[in-house]
């Protein structure tokens, strides 16, 4: 048995590639983390794409849940005990929306080499059917990278609450990304013995300065990374 996963539960991530639901903390945790998000977005006047996206560098509430021992114990459980936050981004359907995310995989654009990433899709509001929960095919990892049309989804929010979660990217510290940009990522447990990532430090406060310009420059190189790893996944397609 795992810190977090029973020998079961470990299995059927083998088999199936997710396990579901796993309890990181109480639905009460959860609000209280949906209304430091929603305070966020109001002092932020919203927050844009890239706010959304490895909030947990500027955010400290963020960087606590992606530090969270509940959710590192299952991850540790599937890849080991040295770990990165290799990206993360805030998804959030509104309420009776039709938006929507096709199928796909999350590890096309990555570069990731092995591709051994695990998303810890963290609920801060219900996720279900009606509001519009990922969707997965199981066993498709197995079938290793495919077109960009596969593998998993999910459908538009039917409900009368925002759908909001957290898809936390983490991977061990032996992996690197396959682009000459390189990238930053944050070291949330054990120790980093290869040196592919420049290790981003963890915000003191919520919008401090420097917790700002190491998101900016974080995301600098985000997007010069996906600049060229977009064109060589879709030529290789």
């Amino acid at each position: 048995m795992g810190r977090m996963l029973s020998a079961g539960q470990v299995d059927a991530y083998a088999r199936q590639g997710y396990v579901s639901p796993v309890e990181a903390f109480s639905p009460r945790q959860a609000r209280v983390y949906r209304d430091l998000l929603e305070s966020a977005e109001q002092a932020g006047g919203g927050l844009s794409a890239d706010r959304r996206r490895k909030m947990h560098l500027y955010l400290k509430w963020a960087d606590e849940i992606v530090r969270h021992p509940r959710v590192l114990d299952a991850v540790q459980d599937l890849i080991g005990p040295d770990i990165l936050v290799f990206h993360l981004t805030c998804w959030i359907k509104e309420p009776c929306t039709g938006a929507f995310v096709s199928w796909h995989q999350d590890s096309t654009y990555f570069g990731l080499e092995p591709a051994q990433h695990v998303t810890a899709w963290v609920a801060l509001s219900p996720s279900n059917e009606e509001s519009g929960c990922v969707q997965v095919v199981p066993g498709s990892h197995a079938r290793g990278q495919q077109r960009h049309s596969v593998f998993h989804n999910s459908m538009p929010n039917r409900s009368a609450d925002r759908r909001i979660g957290l898809g936390i990217s983490y991977i061990p510290t032996h992996c690197r990304c396959d682009s000459r940009q390189r990238l930053s990522a944050s070291l949330v447990r054990g120790v980093d013995r290869h040196g592919n990532f420049d290790l981003d430090p963890a915000p003191v406060a919520d919008f401090d300065p420097q917790g700002l310009r190491c998101h900016e420059a974080a995301m600098r190189r985000w997007h010069a990374a996906r600049a060229e790893l977009i064109p060589k996944a879709n030529a290789a397609a």
